[in-house]
């Protein structure tokens, strides 16, 4: 820029002082034409094609990594948004959303009654047959002659992703697409540089992560403005006499559609605290027999009510978005868990003390009058909360930027596969031969032996 400004200055040197004002003013819109041009230019010269393909879960999975998709944005990036579902209105024409019909259904088909599956007991029936037939079956499988030892098996990898489930996608992708010319999954996995994932050291148990993993948890909570809250709501949640509770399980239950002896155990739990208001999601009218103290609502600002002065508590279904606003706000749980990772969630809170679990197949009035009585009365629960709020919050930078400088950072460098462990593998990693290892003066000395011992016995033969 500076020697382009430069160059102006010696083209448009004044010829006499005659025409010197005419002569500066065309110098000061060449500067402004410059400045300008590269201004513009710049930021575009480091954009990229960013997508972001999210076709799972519900609309609340969407939340956390919205104000991510929003940023890169604003940083002039180009940004495609592929995802399940609609966001209206769509007024931002830096972002490109794509929603297919056909995602939506199989997305929607997926999700089905999760409420209903739980309290049919089907999942609950599986983990309790467990003990009957585990170690057996355990002492069996560790004893058979192809099951290496001293390795651990990662939970996720069910299907032997390499040797089993991968294969099986890449075969359906070569005959969908009618090509040979597909990258295997292996390897899009191994080509994969960083991994986001959305919680945060203060919320999650010790774990060792390599460099490529990034948390980025609690980005809704600095990235989006705050909703105000409808005054209907505002002036019910002040008008309790004790406190607020807000009743909240996520975007994919509605409460209306609940069964009726859940539906009738909350009504009776929440009667016996009239000096407590509640409000919870349900696009249907509040039946007749619906506490006074309780009130339906199709949508609310659920992060905004979790920071206001007179909220108690939250009942959750232990999604991780609610749990992170409520360890955001400090504001303890309880916790009923429904689906797919809920009951880690929630039994992990329970064993930090900032939440109560509950049971949702075994719920009932006198267990729910309970927990409402411990999670408002007992301070313990709170001042946990509070703790762990203050260590959520504490941050060198916040987890946009954080997610910001790490996603150009990939852009920045073509080769990070230091920051990759499975990239480059050696061999010895799958043979396990770092077990092996202290054993191979010993086998190097009987191999030499044995050498010797049949050189002596051939020649003397």
């Amino acid at each position: 820029l500076n020697h382009a400004l430069d160059t102006i200055n010696e083209m448009v040197q004044p010829s006499s002082s005659s025409n010197l004002l005419q002569t500066l003013s065309k110098m000061i819109a060449l500067k402004h034409l410059v400045f300008w041009t590269v201004f513009y230019i710049i930021p575009c010269a480091n954009c990229a094609n960013i997508l972001f393909f999210f076709v799972g879960g519900t609309h609340s999975h969407d939340i956390p990594i919205w104000p991510l998709v929003v940023k890169l944005a604003d940083r002039n990036h180009s940004v495609t948004f592929f995802s399940a579902h609609t966001r209206k209105p769509w007024k931002d024409p830096r972002i490109e959303l794509l929603i297919p019909e056909e995602v939506k259904k199989i997305n929607d088909r997926y999700l089905g009654d999760v409420m209903s599956l739980r309290l049919r007991g089907e999942e609950r029936l599986v983990w309790e047959s467990i003990p009957t037939w585990s170690y057996e079956i355990c002492e069996y499988i560790l004893r058979h002659p192809e099951v290496p030892e001293n390795y651990i098996e990662p939970y996720y990898w069910t299907y032997k992703r390499r040797t089993q489930f991968f294969p099986k996608l890449d075969k359906l992708m070569r005959e969908f697409f009618e090509t040979d010319n597909i990258t295997s999954f292996e390897e899009l996995e191994r080509k994969t540089d960083l991994l986001f994932v959305n919680t945060h050291p203060s919320v999650e148990l010790p774990r060792s992560l390599p460099p490529n993993i990034i948390s980025v948890g609690g980005m809704q909570m600095y990235g989006q403005k705050n909703a105000t809250i409808p005054k209907d709501i505002e002036n019910f949640v002040n008008s309790a006499e004790q406190g607020f509770i807000l009743i909240a399980f996520g975007s994919s239950i509605d409460f209306s559609s609940i069964p009726a002896a859940f539906e009738l155990a909350f009504f009776d739990a929440i009667n016996r605290f009239p000096k407590i208001h509640f409000l919870v999601k349900a696009t249907s009218e509040a039946p007749k027999n619906c506490p006074k103290n309780l009130k339906y609502k199709p949508w609310a600002p659920q992060k905004e009510l979790m920071a206001h002065p007179k909220t108690l508590a939250c009942i959750t279904h232990s999604g991780l978005n609610g749990i992170i606003e409520a360890t955001w706000t400090g504001v303890p749980l309880i916790l009923i868990p429904i689906f797919a990772e809920q009951d880690y969630q929630a039994y992990k809170l329970q064993a930090r003390e900032v939440g109560i679990r509950l049971e949702l197949r075994d719920i009932n009035a006198d267990d729910l009058t309970s927990a409402i009585y411990n999670i408002t009365t007992n301070p313990m629960y709170r001042n946990n909360m509070k703790k762990l709020q203050a260590a959520f919050q504490d941050r060198p930078q916040s987890p946009i930027d954080l997610a910001v400088y790490w996603t150009e950072f990939t852009l920045r460098h073509d080769d990070l596969s230091f920051m990759n462990p499975i990239i480059y593998q050696p061999w010895r990693v799958y043979i396990e031969s770092l077990l092996f290892t202290p054993a191979l003066p010993w086998v190097a000395l009987i191999t030499t032996l044995s050498v010797i011992i049949l050189t002596i016995s051939i020649f003397r033969g």
